[in-house]
């Protein structure tokens, strides 16, 4: 019993450490597209053509949903 026992805790060690890195890897993918949005934001001011300023924003609107999934 105790060697079940022993053998369900290290199962559940390995699956927390997979969790913990994928958040880790979140938090890290979500602090790189709010880095990327704000260099694009810059950008955009100095953007004329209303067609690309919509793109643009539609994009980071793409990489604000993508990061609200992960």
């Amino acid at each position: 019993m105790a060697s079940a026992l022993s053998k369900e805790m290290g199962m559940m060690d390995a699956q927390l450490k997979r969790w913990k890195d994928a958040a880790l890897e979140a938090v890290s993918l979500r602090e790189k597209a709010n880095s990327l949005r704000e260099k694009l934001s810059g950008k955009v001011i100095h953007i004329k053509c209303p067609f690309i300023f919509f793109l643009t924003y539609f994009v980071i609107g793409l990489l604000q949903k993508f990061i609200l999934i992960i």
